[in-house]
């Protein structure tokens, strides 16, 4: 799992092969009942683009698909991690905003 944190204190979270995630209950927003909620296991396949991909999940009643957006972090035995535990794995960060020609320009910094 890669974390991208920006200035404002916000991240994203970039999932990898081999990550684990928890699939939220969305149904509480009006969505429809989602069947696969609450399942969670180990991250497959990645499909599309970081923040708007699909994850090929493979849990206990088989590989599954979820959106990003949908799921959660997780360690190895299914506990959702804390705020600061995805911070701990934070790679790449906002580190400079110029202005050049009327337009701002965020430079991202790797550790």
């Amino acid at each position: 799992m890669v974390v991208k944190k920006y200035t404002d204190g916000t991240y994203n979270i970039f999932y990898e092969v081999g990550d684990f995630v928890k699939i939220k209950d969305i149904s509480k927003y009006g969505e429809q009942e989602n069947d696969n909620a609450q399942m969670w296991g180990e991250v497959l396949k990645v499909q599309g683009k970081p923040l708007t991909a699909k994850l090929i999940i493979d849990t206990d009643k088989g590989q599954v698909e979820e959106y990003v957006f949908n799921v959660i972090p997780t360690c190895s035995k299914g506990d959702e991690l804390t705020e600061e535990e995805i911070l701990k794995n934070e790679t790449i960060t906002e580190k400079k905003i110029e202005e050049k020609d009327y337009r701002k320009i965020i430079k991202f910094e790797d550790f």
